[in-house]
C-alpha cells in the first residue's frame, strides 16, 4: 500500500465503499449485533489491498499468520514449562528464519538504504509484521493467555495501514480495539484522522520528496558536503518515514483505531537515548521488551554486552550490508559512553542538544554508504582540519548551482519550522498538537500542491 499513488486510493475507496455497504446489507439480513460481520470484511480488505500490493507477501503473511496461532495456542497449552518453550522456539525459529533468508541469504536482494528501489524478492512488510508475530507469540506464552481466536488475531496482524511500515502493534494494545471495531465512519472519527494524514502527505511529498534531490552522497573528500549529504538524507529519512506513519495512523483513526506514534520529535533529543525513546519507538520497544530486557538489561555487570547485542540486531534488522552493523556498532558505542560520562558532568541542554544532532547526523555517514571503502574515506575526512579549509568550504559553494541555492535554504527553512512546531510540545504525549491543528491542517493542505515535489520517490522503509 503505497499512500502516494493514486492507484492506492482508488483500491482503498473502492475496497471501504463496498464493506460499508455489505455491512448494511448483512447486518439487517442477519439480525445481529456482533462486529463478526465487521471483522470478516475488515479481514478481506486487509488482505485484498495488500495482495494487490504483493501477492508473494500477502501469501507469506497468511501461512505465518496461521502457523503462528497454531503454535501458539500449543505452547500455552503445553503440560509443562520445557515443552511450551520449545514450541515457543520454534514458532520463533520459522518467523526468524523465513525473515533471515528473505533479508540475507537471498542473493537477489541489493535494496540500498538511499531509496533505491525495492528488491525484487524482499517482501514488502516482512520485516514488520514478523516482529508483530513474534510478540504475539511470546506475550501469549509469557502470560499464559489463551491467543484470540482467527478472526482477531489475523486482523492484527494483516490490518491493512500497519502491514507494510509499522508501527508493530502489540496484541494488547490492538486486540482490545479490534473486539470492538465497526466498519463505519464517525465523524468525531475523521475529524481525529484527517489532520494527521494531511500531516503525513505534507511531511512526505513537501519535505521528504524535495529534500531528495539536493542529497549528494558521493563527494567524500569535502568535509562541509558530507556533513550536508548526512544531515539532508537525515531529514528526508525522517520526514519520509514519520510522513508514511502519520498516514497510517490517520487512515486507522478513519475506522476508530489508534495506533502507537512512531515517532516524537526525535531531532529535538538532548542524548543519544532519548533519541532513540523519539525515533522508530515501536522497534526500538520491541528490542528492549524481548531482548535487552531478557538478556539481563542494565541490572549486570555485563550491560554493555546486551547494548551491543540489541544494536548489532538493529543493524542487522536494515539489511545485510555490513555498513548497517557498523551503525548499530557506533550507536552501541554512543549510549555506552554517554552512560559512563552522565554521572560526571551534565552540558547544558542547548549544547547537549548540539552533541546529540551532530552525533546522529555523522551516523547517517554510516547508514547510507554501502560501500566500506568510501565510508571509511569519509570518515577521515570528517575528522581531518584541514577538509574545513576557507578552500573546501568555497568548493561546497560551487557544488550547488545558483539555482539550486535559494530552494534548498528554503526547505531547510521550513523543515525548521516544523521543528519548532514540534519543540512547543516536544514533553507532551504528542508532540505534533500545533501541527495538528484543525487551522494549521488546513493551511498545510493548500500548500501541498503549491509546495509538493513534482516527482514523488517510494517511501524509503519499504526497502527494509
Amino acid at each position: 500500500m503505497n499512500y502516494t499513488s493514486l492507484s492506492f486510493w482508488l483500491l482503498f475507496f473502492a475496497v471501504a465503499g463496498v464493506c460499508l455497504a455489505a455491512r448494511v446489507v448483512f447486518r439487517r439480513t442477519l439480525h445481529t449485533e456482533s462486529n463478526t460481520v465487521d471483522l470478516v470484511l475488515l479481514a478481506l480488505a486487509s488482505l485484498a489491498m495488500f495482495a494487490c500490493f504483493s501477492p508473494l507477501s500477502c501469501g507469506i503473511l497468511i501461512v505465518e499468520a496461521g502457523l503462528t496461532l497454531l503454535l501458539t495456542r500449543a505452547a500455552v497449552q503445553a503440560e509443562t514449562r520445557s515443552r511450551s518453550r520449545a514450541v515457543l522456539a520454534a514458532n520463533l525459529f520459522v518467523l526468524l528464519g523465513t525473515l533471515a533468508f528473505f533479508k540475507y541469504v537471498n542473493p537477489a536482494l541489493t535494496a540500498g538504504a538511499a531509496g533505491a528501489p525495492l528488491a525484487p524478492w524482499l517482501p514488502p512488510g516482512i520485516s514488520f509484521y514478523t516482529l508483530a508475530m513474534a510478540a504475539f507469540a511470546i506475550d501469549s506464552v509469557r502470560e499464559k493467555e489463551r491467543p484470540p481466536n482467527l478472526l482477531l488475531s489475523g486482523n492484527m496482524f494483516a490490518f491493512f495501514p500497519l502491514v507494510l511500515s509499522g508501527p508493530i502493534e502489540r496484541k494488547g494494545h490492538l486486540i482490545p480495539q479490534l473486539r470492538r471495531f465497526a466498519f463505519t465512519l464517525r465523524l468525531p472519527d475523521a475529524a481525529a484522522g484527517l489532520p494527521w494524514i494531511v500531516l503525513g502527505f505534507f511531511f512526505k511529498f513537501v519535505l521528504a520528496d524535495n529534500i531528495g534531490p539536493f542529497i549528494h552522497t558521493q563527494p567524500a573528500d569535502n568535509a562541509y558536503l558530507v556533513w550536508l549529504a548526512s544531515l539532508l538524507f537525515g531529514l528526508k529519512l525522517y520526514f519520509d518515514f514519520a510522513g508514511y506513519s502519520f498516514i497510517a495512523l490517520g487512515v486507522a483513526r478513519l475506522f476508530g483505531v489508534e495506533l502507537q506514534l512512531n515517532f516524537l520529535a526525535p531531532f529535538l533529543s538532548t542524548s543519544i537515548r532519548e533519541f532513540w525513546r523519539r525515533w522508530h519507538v515501536t522497534l526500538l520497544t520491541w528490542l528492549r521488551d524481548y531482548v535487552y530486557i531478557p538478556m539481563g538489561g542494565n541490572r549486570t555487570g555485563i550491560w554493555f554486552v546486551n547494548v551491543l547485542v540489541v544494536w548489532l540486531l538493529s543493524g542487522a534488522w536494515h539489511g545485510s550490508s555490513l555498513n548497517y552493523l557498523c551503525w548499530g556498532l557506533l550507536h552501541a558505542c554512543y549510549i555506552g559512553l554517554e552512560r559512563l560520562l552522565s554521572p560526571i558532568f551534565k552540558l547544558p541542554r542547548f549544547f547537549a542538544w548540539v552533541v546529540t544532532f551532530t552525533a546522529v547526523t555523522f551516523s547517517w555517514v554510516v547508514f547510507y554508504e554501502r560501500d566500506m571503502e568510501t565510508l571509511l574515506h569519509k570518515a577521515r575526512t570528517l575528522v581531518r582540519p584541514s577538509a574545513y579549509s576557507g578552500r573546501m568550504l568555497a568548493e561546497a559553494l560551487r557544488h550547488y548551482p545558483i539555482g539550486d541555492i535559494l530552494p534548498l535554504a528554503g526547505i531547510l527553512a521550513l523543515s525548521l519550522c516544523i521543528l519548532w512546531c514540534e519543540l512547543v510540545h516536544k514533553h507532551d504525549a504528542n508532540p505534533y498538537a500545533v501541527l495538528l491543528d484543525v487551522r494549521v491542517a488546513i493551511f498545510l493542505a493548500a500548500c501541498l500542491p503549491l509546495l509538493s515535489a513534482g516527482v514523488s520517490t517510494p517511501f524509503v522503509y519499504f526497502a527494509f
